[in-house]
């Protein structure tokens, strides 16, 4: 069982336990994760775990695509760490038992128990290549969250704008009802 957060076009954080039943993503009612956003087709893509408890996402012939990272994939296993776009939901893998220590590998022990008198230098870390593209994606990223909360505030807006509408023609009816009734009685 693997736990996934995700954010809809809404930007509510929600999340999910998936195993290895596979979870159908889109807009159609019988999907496990539902989005209502354009973006997202009724059938967009499944997220699955092996045997082995790696996480995959595959897509389903969508018109925007799954990205893992800043690439479009068609399967790909999800590393830990790594943003998982579907359409716009935003997905991320969650540790499955956070604060637990990994217990230490063997070698590790074995030094620790034997003695010497050596001092051990640690490695100097690895040298990472970045991921061409990761900056844009990361950046990408960011404009749809801004662009998920300026969309949710134009929402709330016009279902204001609706509602004070709404009264004013509820205010604007019943004035005319009672000035019927006022001429009525004349």
């Amino acid at each position: 069982m693997i736990p996934v957060a995700y954010v809809d076009s809404d930007g509510i954080e929600r999340s999910y336990t998936i195993g290895t039943e596979p979870v159908l993503i889109g807009r159609e009612p019988g999907c496990t994760i539902q989005s209502n956003d354009g973006l997202v087709s009724r059938r967009h893509a499944l997220m699955y775990a092996d045997a082995s408890g790696m996480l995959y996402v595959e897509d389903l012939g969508s018109a925007n695509g799954v990205f893992v990272g800043p690439n479009r994939v068609k399967v790909s296993p999800i590393p830990m760490g790594a943003i998982v776009v579907v359409g716009s939901l935003r997905f991320r893998r969650l540790a499955a038992n956070p604060g637990k220590s990994q217990p230490p590998a063997p070698v590790q022990e074995v030094l620790a128990r034997a003695q010497t008198k050596a001092v051990l230098v640690p490695p100097p870390p690895p040298t990472v290549a970045p991921i061409p593209g990761a900056d844009v994606h990361a950046m990408l990223v960011h404009l749809l969250d801004v662009e998920r909360k300026l969309r949710r505030a134009v929402e709330e807006e016009r279902d204001a704008y609706g509602s004070r509408l709404a009264e004013l023609y509820r205010d604007l009816e019943a004035a005319r009802a009672r000035i019927a009734e006022l001429e009525r009685k004349k």
